[in-house]
């Protein structure tokens, strides 16, 4: 492998549309807010990674977001298909297609605490794994890799519930896929997500 493609799944930042458990919480407003800053803390790391960045969207344009993903030279896209597993499995056809003798990230824009680390850690055990989860508080994962294009990997998982990385790694072991994962981290969904984040004690 050479470098590691970056894919990123984001929402351009709408009040009502993004954040949607948080905002049962604290308020559409509130919510928006959030996303805001987990967007800033996005920005962030695709600044820094220095291998291939493509960002897919989703949503109404925001075409100030989309300059300040491109500065971060990130290529930016339309997010396709009819279900979350779609739309990842074209996020990573693109990618490979693009960047074929690259291995690919995907990761989205719930996790505050994801760090460049993280991705590092991530590009390494590629180099020995098909396939990199990072797990998240909530049974799901805020981060999974790819060394070739695996779209079976994202058909009939329960997205959105707390089976999504046990399905996902049974789905693994029906391939025959060697998995490696990183340390769990917390997705921010709702108010309980913000009290274990100490990034955002300020938005409770």
């Amino acid at each position: 492998m050479t470098e590691m493609a970056l894919i990123v799944m984001a929402r351009y930042p709408e009040k009502g549309k993004v954040k949607t458990r948080l905002a049962a919480d604290l308020g559409h407003e509130r919510a928006l807010m959030v996303y805001h800053e987990l967007l800033k803390l996005n920005l962030e790391l695709v600044h820094r990674w220095r291998g291939p960045k493509l960002v897919f969207f989703t949503g109404t344009p925001d075409h100030d977001l989309e300059k300040r993903y491109q500065q971060a030279g990130a290529k930016r896209f339309q997010q396709q298909g009819n279900d979350l597993g779609q739309r990842m499995a074209h996020g990573f056809n693109e990618a490979f297609t693009r960047f074929p003798q690259s291995g690919s990230c995907m990761i989205g824009t719930d996790c505050p605490d994801l760090s460049f680390t993280d991705l590092n850690d991530a590009k390494k055990k590629l180099s020995r794994s098909d396939v990199v989860f990072g797990p998240a508080n909530d049974g799901g994962y805020y981060l999974v890799a790819m060394n070739r294009y695996l779209p079976e990997l994202l058909q009939g998982i329960p997205w959105s519930t707390s089976e999504v990385l046990p399905q996902s790694l049974a789905r693994a072991n029906q391939l025959n896929l060697m998995v490696s994962l990183l340390n769990e981290r917390i997705d921010i969904d709702d108010a309980n997500d913000l009290r274990k984040s100490k990034r955002f004690t300020n938005y409770l």
